[in-house]
């Protein structure tokens, strides 16, 4: 099985040789494919790695722990000595709100060029006639939806400490560190994303795509409940399958003022309402609060409509025992390819104060 660990210390201990090792040749293997490809070739930053390097680690090959003396904060908390085994403590990371609201992730697209996806552009309709008249026609209209390759890099750090434990916790530990990294800016771009004159390669954001509704808010990141009302009212008009599996996403400041402002006058409630008192503003839609969006937009829709699209290409992993070594510490940055598309914006609304 594809180590991260292993990789890692190949490199960062051939220092000025030539890494050997499986993961190695791994590496250059992919990278060798990767070549063979012509011009749909991607070149390697630092070292391929294959597309399920950074999957659920369980499986890992359980072994002995190299350095079970290793200090706590240097990585020792992996070693199987005067430590209670199990998984480390997790860190403090947004939710991964994308995955609660319904985004649809495709995996395994290919080439370095668009990928189209098809989608219902409109639908066909039934009509009532009497007697001897024709039926009136109606098309069942399809288009599709762009995804094209853009490139994310997510950096962190280990220890040397680290890279001496073997245990499938710090293999985990390493792979998910990496791979939380870029679920981190996809879910940001989902919502943020806005790289008209930023010099960014992000994909747009659900705020600035074409297509999806406005709704104006009287106070800007204070919604009142005819305001909320309107949002799920819009959306539900623009024909999505279900109503109440329509999602409210807004940010940590948003959500104290829900949970703080009164539904109306003399009732009591909140708009936002704890479990077994109702959803928001009285609602049972789903609900997702994240960092990741901006405190001054609610943001109500149907997101099984939107698709995040994953190439599969190696994981590119750079890797950097230079610039902290004076910490002791190696530099990691870790390289994939996707995008992102909204399929039925219109399945959408955004609420902001108005300009």
């Amino acid at each position: 099985m594809f180590s991260v660990l292993r990789l890692i210390r190949s490199v960062v201990e051939a220092r000025t040789g030539t890494p050997t090792g499986a993961e190695i040749n791994h590496a250059l293997k992919l990278a060798e494919e990767q070549r063979a490809l012509g011009r749909d070739a991607r070149l390697a930053r630092g070292y391929f790695m294959p597309p399920d390097a950074l999957d659920d680690p369980l499986a890992a090959e359980r072994r002995a722990a190299l350095s079970p003396d290793a200090g706590f904060a240097a990585g020792g908390a992996w070693a199987a000595g005067g430590n209670m085994p199990g998984d480390p403590i997790p860190a403090l990371r947004p939710q991964r709100w994308s995955m609660k609201a319904g985004v649809v992730e495709v995996d395994g697209l290919e080439g370095t060029g668009e990928v189209s996806l098809p989608r219902h552009s409109g639908v066909s309709t039934a009509h009532w006639v009497r007697n001897g008249e024709a039926v009136p026609e109606s098309d069942e209209d399809t288009a599709s939806v762009v995804l094209s390759p853009h490139h994310v890099g997510a950096t962190t750090t280990l220890s040397r400490g680290f890279l001496n434990q073997s245990s499938v916790s710090a293999e985990a530990w390493a792979r998910r560190a990496l791979r939380e990294s870029v679920d981190d800016a996809i879910d940001r771009a989902l919502l943020r994303g806005d790289p008209v004159g930023s010099g960014l390669e992000e994909p747009l954001g659900i705020a600035v795509t074409p297509g999806v509704h406005d709704v104006a808010l009287a106070t800007a990141g204070q919604p009142t409940r005819p305001e909320i009302l309107q949002l799920r009212e819009v959306v539900a008009a623009a024909g999505v399958r279900d109503p109440d599996t329509v999602s409210f996403v807004y940010g940590p400041g948003m959500g104290r003022y829900l949970r703080s402002a009164s539904s109306d006058t003399g009732s009591g409630n909140y708009l936002l309402e704890s479990a077994g008192r109702g959803g928001l503003a009285g609602l049972d839609n789903p609900r997702c609060e994240t960092s990741h969006a901006d405190d001054s937009l609610l943001v109500c829709g149907d997101f099984t409509t939107t698709v995040v699209g994953r190439w599969a290409t190696p994981w590119d992993l750079v890797i950097d025992p230079f610039t902290h070594a004076r910490t002791g510490k190696i530099a990691l940055t870790l390289y994939a390819t996707c995008d992102l598309a909204f399929g039925q914006p219109a399945a959408f609304a955004v609420g902001r104060k108005a300009a």
